[in-house]
């Protein structure tokens, strides 16, 4: 849909802990990165399904 290409989802490195709880759970595997690094997402792969917003303890994860 035409929809998913203009959303996109970001991590911000300054409240993530790294924890990868957004990697574990995102179904389309659009988020990498290294445990307790920093992780991007991967706009080709994000379904925007919204999972890594809701699994999020510390607010890391925004949809644009």
């Amino acid at each position: 849909s035409v929809g998913r290409w203009l959303h996109h989802d970001t991590i911000a490195e300054d409240k993530s802990t790294g924890g990868a709880v957004c990697v574990n759970n995102c179904p389309s595997e659009a988020i990498v990165g290294t445990l307790k690094g920093s992780h991007h997402v991967i706009p080709e792969r994000c379904i925007a399904c919204g999972t890594c917003v809701d699994v999020c303890h510390f607010d890391a994860v925004t949809a644009a």
